[in-house]
């Protein structure tokens, strides 16, 4: 069995052949209705999107939330079991907030009392400035956010 011998030339001719066919041929316009039906599967997929990452949010809100209430019921199991059970949980509860509260105040009046002796005025600046800039960053990136959702401001 013989087979042709390929060359460089043949190779290059055929390819011009294959490149001009290519070229003649005219673009091939989509299906009708194919826009439509595209624009809206897609509006179904941001939909879909959206709604798991809403549901995502709620969860993950809803397992701090549990965390959290978990923690405070594991804080205030003993207090319910003395006489004036109800009364001294909120009393209790109240100190306790109010001694943290106190607590957060003290840490902070030392640290503003202290830092501004122990650091120098360029770290001070910059430090400031950074948590400025990732405020503004944060506003921002939330006002992005809610007008994605269709809420003007």
């Amino acid at each position: 069995m013989k087979h042709q011998q390929f060359n460089d030339s043949t190779l290059d001719a055929a390819w011009k052949q294959v490149e001009k066919e290519i070229r003649s041929s005219g673009l091939k316009s989509p299906a009708p209705g194919f826009n439509t039906r595209w624009q809206a599967r897609l509006a179904k997929h941001k939909y879909a999107t959206k709604r798991k990452e809403i549901w995502l949010l709620v969860g993950i809100s809803l397992i701090v939330a549990l965390g959290f209430l978990g923690f405070l019921s594991l804080q205030t199991i003993p207090s319910l079991s003395a006489q004036n059970g109800l009364i001294s949980f909120f009393v209790d509860l109240f100190a306790k907030i109010v001694i943290f509260v106190n607590m957060v105040d003290s840490i902070f009046e030392t640290l503003s009392r202290t830092l501004p002796k122990v650091l120098p005025i360029s770290l001070q600046v910059s430090v400031i400035g950074s948590l400025f800039m990732l405020f503004i960053l944060w506003v921002s990136m939330m006002r992005r956010l809610v007008q994605n959702q269709g809420v003007q401001l």
